[in-house]
């Protein structure tokens, strides 16, 4: 079983892995979305543009046929806008353009009107592809959305497993060993502290802890050994014996027991026996102990109870 500081650390450090992972994870995201963003406006921008130099160009060519300037700025025109593009395939209205400039420039009435159109379509083919990335960049942003959401679900469900568990692990043997002291301090003095599922720190320490009880035991019988020497001697007596054996006060607290007896109150988790106990002293008869016990007066001082050993516990 590990000990406490060791799951301390670990929860630590998982919690830290997954914090990181999420804030990692949302600036990869915004990183990646913004990148996307930008350069679909710059190069839709640049694309508008060309276009719209285009088309000025085109209406600045005389009836008689442009001249090499205008040739060339509108070839360069072209380039620019299909390399600005930003979808998949090459636009047909950029094909369209290319075949028809030679005409369009020589002031082809025909051409001219042709032209518009093709540049129309490139303009319209550019702010589809702006729409499909635009989408793209909204899909990857809402899927990094639901990652991150899955993230912190997947820390919160972690911080209660490891509130659950450090609970049980810290939490509950604080109880244990409060109600042990509690107990004894009210007259049991037979209550131990039940180490079983313990971590390896609280197992030292109930064990220290229960062998203290058992010495303050030990020292008072000895202090008053020449009052309790009959005691003493009847206690022996009962270790001898097969069968659990509690002696219970008026009270119905239990004061005395042999060392069978003392191994079936380590076992009574649920604190039966005291109920028992206390149950009898009110008047409950013998029953309440069960089949096969044997209750006999001690005066008007308590009972000597005699029981069946417990069982052993299943492998």
């Amino acid at each position: 079983m590990w000990s406490i500081r060791t799951e301390i650390r670990l929860a630590i450090l998982t919690f830290l892995v997954v914090q990181v992972m999420t804030s990692f994870g949302a600036i990869a995201l915004l990183t990646r979305v913004t990148g996307s963003m930008d350069r679909v406006v710059a190069h839709n921008v640049a694309a508008i543009e060309s276009v719209e130099d285009l088309r000025a160009t085109l209406a600045a060519v005389p009836s008689t046929g442009a001249t090499p300037e205008q040739r060339r700025v509108f070839r360069k025109g072209l380039q620019v806008a299909g390399a600005h593009f930003i979808g998949g395939q090459r636009p047909k209205a950029l094909s369209s353009a290319t075949l028809l400039q030679d005409v369009a420039l020589a002031g082809e009435p025909t051409a001219v009107t042709a032209m518009h159109q093709a540049l129309t379509d490139l303009t319209d083919a550019h702010r589809t592809a702006m729409v499909a990335e635009e989408d793209d960049a909204g899909r990857l942003g809402r899927a990094g959305a639901w990652a991150a959401v899955l993230l912190a679900m997947f820390g919160f469900a972690l911080s209660v497993v490891v509130i659950r568990r450090l609970t049980r692990q810290l939490v509950d043997p604080l109880h244990e060993l409060n109600a042990t002291v509690v107990a004894f301090r009210s007259g049991d003095h037979f209550r131990r502290c039940r180490t079983s599922d313990a971590p390896v720190e609280f197992h030292a320490a109930a064990e220290t802890f229960n062998n203290l009880l058992d010495a303050t035991l030990v020292d008072r019988a000895r202090e008053h050994r020449g009052q309790d020497i009959d005691r003493l001697a009847l206690l022996h007596l009962l270790d001898d014996l097969p069968k659990s054996v509690l002696v219970i006060d008026a009270e119905g607290r239990i004061t005395a027991a042999n060392s069978v007896g003392m191994q079936a109150l380590a076992v009574d988790a649920e604190g039966r026996l005291r109920q028992q106990a206390r149950l009898h002293a009110k008047g409950g008869g013998p029953d309440v102990f069960g089949p096969g016990a044997t209750v006999t007066p001690l005066g008007h001082d308590g009972w000597l109870v005699e029981l069946d050993p417990p069982a052993a516990p299943e492998a």
